[in-house]
C-alpha cells in the first residue's frame, strides 16, 4: 500500500468517525437538524478537498522538484483557508441560525483535518530527507 492509498484510507476512516460522532452528539450539539447536515457537509468538504490536494501534489511530484511540490501543497492549503471562509459566509447568509455554534464546530473540524495534513507533511518531509541522504 503506497502513501496515497494509506492517506486516503486514513482520511476516509477519520471522516466516517467524525460523521458518526456528529450523529451521536446530534441532540446535544444541534437544536435544529439542518445544522447537523451543514456540519456533515463541512466534514465532507474537508475530506474531499484533502483528497484532491494529495492527488494533485502526488501527481505533480513526478514532474517537479520535492520543494516545488511542498510549495504547491502550501498553496493548496491557502486555497482551503479561503474556501473555508466562503463556506462559513455562505452558511451565515443562507442558514442564519445558531451561527456561533456552527462556526465553533467548523473550526474544530478544520483543526482536526489540519492535524491530518500536518502528519502527511511531516511524513513527506522525512521521505525527502531520506532521499537526499541516499543521493549524496
Amino acid at each position: 500500500m503506497n502513501r496515497v492509498q494509506k492517506y486516503s484510507l486514513g482520511l476516509a476512516l477519520m471522516t466516517g468517525i467524525l460523521i458518526m460522532g456528529l450523529k451521536a452528539l446530534q441532540n446535544k450539539l444541534f437544536a435544529d437538524e439542518s445544522i447537523f447536515y451543514w456540519a456533515v457537509g463541512a466534514c465532507l468538504f474537508f475530506c474531499i478537498y484533502e483528497w484532491i490536494t494529495i492527488k494533485v501534489v502526488e501527481a505533480k511530484n513526478k514532474t517537479v522538484s520535492p520543494r516545488q511540490s511542498i510549495n504547491l501543497f502550501m498553496g493548496l492549503k491557502i486555497g482551503k483557508i479561503l474556501l473555508s471562509v466562503f463556506f462559513v459566509m455562505f452558511y451565515t447568509l443562507i442558514a442564519q441560525m445558531e451561527v456561533r455554534r456552527f462556526v465553533i464546530i467548523f473550526v474544530i473540524l478544520y483543526l482536526i483535518f489540519l492535524a491530518f495534513d500536518t502528519i502527511y507533511l511531516v511524513c513527506r518531509e522525512k521521505e525527502m530527507m531520506i532521499d537526499e541522504i541516499r543521493n549524496n
